[in-house]
C-alpha cells in the first residue's frame, strides 16, 4: 500500500485586521500565520498603484512597521504560498496625526473693589 501525504493549499490561521491605526513614532508588527501542506512560505509586500513592492520573507510571519519613516502609511499584503496554492490578505496602515499639547502659564488678572 502506498501512502500519499495529505496535501493542501495555504489557509490563514491568524492575520492582522483590515485596518490598523498607529501613532507617528510607533513601531508595530503585522503578523500572519498559515497552515498547509507543505508548510506555506509567508511573504510581505507593499501594494503600489503599478505593482507590489516586495518587503521580504519573514520566518515568523511578522513584518515590522516603523512609523518614524514618513512613507509607512499604506496597504500591506501578506501572502502565504506553497505549490498547491496561494492565500492573500491586505492590511491598511493609517498614521494618526500627532497631537501636541502645550502647557501655558495661567495668569489671573483681578482687581479688588474699593
Amino acid at each position: 500500500m502506498i501512502f500519499f501525504p495529505f496535501l493542501e493549499p495555504p489557509i490563514f490561521t491568524s492575520k492582522p485586521p483590515a485596518q490598523v491605526a498607529l501613532k507617528r513614532g510607533e513601531i508595530s508588527s503585522l503578523c500572519c500565520e498559515a497552515t498547509g501542506s507543505p508548510l506555506p512560505r509567508i511573504e510581505w509586500s507593499r501594494a503600489q498603484q503599478s505593482s507590489d513592492v516586495p518587503l521580504g520573507i519573514e520566518e515568523n510571519g511578522c513584518l515590522e512597521v516603523n512609523t518614524v519613516i514618513d512613507n509607512s502609511e499604506g496597504n500591506y499584503i501578506c501572502r502565504a504560498t506553497n505549490r498547491f496554492g496561494l492565500a492573500e490578505t491586505k492590511t491598511t496602515v493609517i498614521i494618526m496625526p500627532s497631537i501636541v499639547y502645550y502647557k501655558t502659564e495661567s495668569r489671573s488678572c483681578a482687581q479688588g473693589i474699593k
